[in-house]
């Protein structure tokens, strides 16, 4: 199931502190480590690395933010590698907890166990818009998981993409 996070506001005020030992501005930590749920989808938030932000300031821990999805159930874990090959050999159904979409809904029903489970998740999901690309560099499909949208990517670089305008970068946490 998708759940929602809580803040705890002392270990909140504690980052914060932390923060001014290292000069760094409130306002740069309250963007980076606050999760910002998005409206209308619970367990959803536009965080990239969400992961140090539950560590620091949550009541919730991430339970494994490098497992993959197979069958409802927990498969591989990073440490695992050669029973993850062995896996792939034989044809198991191994769907990464990261990728590349469109849209919300295309999550959803490639990760049904996000809510039909009794095991508690949340997905970052963060836009990269061509229009903020660096014509040299920038961000590559490859880099970033398996693709699920329906556009037709036909380039490295998303900048040099001719009909895509926009995609979401998606991570998938399970929590304790």
């Amino acid at each position: 199931m998708l759940v929602k996070l809580t803040i705890d506001e002392q270990k909140l005020e504690d980052a914060r502190n932390r923060s001014k030992d290292m000069k760094i501005d409130n306002d740069f930590i309250d963007s980076f480590y606050i999760p910002n749920p998005i409206n209308g989808f619970p367990g959803f938030y536009n965080n990239l690395n969400i992961d140090i932000s539950i560590q620091d300031i949550c009541n919730e821990s991430v339970k494994d933010s490098y497992s993959s999805f197979s069958g409802g159930k927990e498969v591989w874990n990073a440490s695992d590698l050669k029973a993850y090959a062995e896996l792939v050999r034989s044809g198991y159904d191994i769907r990464d907890n990261y990728g590349v979409c469109d849209n919300i809904d295309q999550i959803l029903n490639k990760y049904p166990e996000l809510q039909n489970s009794d095991r508690k998740f949340i997905v970052s999901l963060v836009s990269m818009l061509k229009s903020e690309q660096s014509k040299s560099g920038g961000w590559r499909w490859h880099k970033w998981g398996e693709y699920i949208g329906e556009q037709n990517p036909t380039h490295e670089y998303l900048y040099d993409e001719p009909e895509i305008e926009e995609v979401f970068v998606y991570h998938i946490y399970e929590l304790e």
